[in-house]
């Protein structure tokens, strides 16, 4: 069992008891059980070399005695090429994540733009809108869980049943994107009824709980209902999927699907607060143990292809094309994440961590580098990433 934070602007919003802490920017939210970090479906692709890059040469003669015996290059099917393309100049943007990191952003590489914004708190469920997928996932920027109960119908549940914040069967999505570590799972198996912790809203107050069960999908809609976990008004809902999105939203305030991220064909990266367990001990959170939850500030990867490298090592500026086939490529939703800035407690400002950067094959298989810069702009204002990028 595990004490679980929120990080929000740097202020403290509520604590469960009173704490003498040196960091302002920390509440508790609740307990949740130790998750595993790296996730078993999660795979890693090194980029395998073309063949004319692999081979020393199309044609291979074998002379005997002065002799031609055999000659490929007469034989061998000549290999298509690759169209070129015009690869830029480096191009350096940022976003506005606004107030307590507020905005989720949908960004495209290659058009260099914000494909579409949203408040984080304008959702709660993502489905997935895969024709033979069924997982559901939570906002994990708002901090929220899901507890299986033992009930199989909404009226038998009510705040009576409402676990303590310590019970162990509280979970969150796993922030790798390994759709196999859900929180609720699959919920087709015994069909339970969901408890689920809303989060938090942009004020950091605590949104409240409803009790949630998902019945089938049929047609290739979802069909759910819900309620408060005490009150007996019972809603239903559907949600169709269109496979034009890697998931479909629905939204409990609005009471009816929401179109959040862009088709997924459109966008590479979401610069986004999630939840992530932390596994070790982390110097700049000192006062928690491990294994604990933490919302972070960062960047996710779209699932629909996009991969990314970690480079720790070769300098950002000699970087090239050649270089990615030395890189193992990550489908981990979160392998850029949070890491490229580190809060500093003593300048009390978040510092850009200059040995990092990342190689990114996009949406449409082009091949970039990128690094940050900063993430204040020029008012002094957290929460606006600036990034570096080129095409390779």
């Amino acid at each position: 069992m595990i004490t679980k934070y929120l990080a929000t602007n740097n202020l403290p919003l509520k604590l469960l008891k009173p704490t003498v802490l040196k960091c302002s920017c920390l509440i508790p939210i609740q307990m949740i059980n130790h998750k595993s970090k790296t996730p078993n479906n999660i795979s890693t692709r090194k980029i395998t070399p073309p063949l004319n890059i692999r081979l020393l040469t199309l044609g291979l003669v074998m002379c005997i005695g002065g002799c031609l015996l055999l000659s490929f290059s007469g034989c061998e099917k000549a290999e298509t090429p690759v169209e070129p393309y015009d690869r830029g100049e480096a191009i350096t943007d940022s976003v506005n994540l606004g107030h307590l990191y507020r905005n989720q952003i949908w960004y495209d590489l290659h058009t260099n733009s914000v494909v579409s914004s949203n408040l984080k708190t304008d959702w709660d469920l993502a489905f997935s809108a895969a024709n033979d997928g069924f997982e559901i996932k939570l906002n994990g920027s708002r901090a929220m869980f899901a507890y299986p109960t033992n009930a199989n119908n909404l009226a038998s549940i009510s705040m009576a049943n409402l676990p303590q914040p310590d019970d162990p069967n509280w979970k969150c999505d796993d922030s790798s994107g390994d759709l196999s570590k859900t929180a609720i799972g699959d919920w087709q198996t015994d069909n339970p009824v969901y408890i689920i912790d809303r989060g938090y809203n942009l004020e950091g107050d605590k949104m409240g709980y409803l009790k949630v069960l998902f019945s089938e999908i049929a047609n290739g809609e979802y069909v759910f209902s819900y309620a408060g976990i005490n009150s007996t008004d019972i809603q239903t809902a559907t949600i169709a999927k269109d496979d034009i999105y890697n998931f479909v939203y629905f939204s409990f305030d609005a009471q009816s699907s929401v179109i959040i991220a862009p088709p997924k064909d459109s966008y590479d990266l979401v610069f986004t607060q999630y939840t992530h367990v932390f596994e070790e001990a982390v110097p700049s959170l000192p006062f928690f143990s491990p294994p604990f939850p933490y919302v972070v500030t960062g960047v996710l990867q779209n699932p629909n292809g996009v991969m990314v490298a970690v480079n720790n090592d070769e300098e950002y500026k000699k970087i090239s094309l050649q270089d990615i086939y030395n890189y193992s490529f990550e489908e981990n939703l979160s392998t850029i994440g949070w890491e490229w800035k580190v809060y500093d407690f003593d300048a009390n400002a978040y510092l850009i961590n200059p040995s990092l950067s990342y190689l990114i094959e996009d949406v449409e298989g082009y091949f970039y580098k990128l690094r940050f810069i900063d993430f204040y702009n020029n008012e002094g204002e957290k929460g606006h990433p600036t990034f570096e990028f080129q095409k390779l």
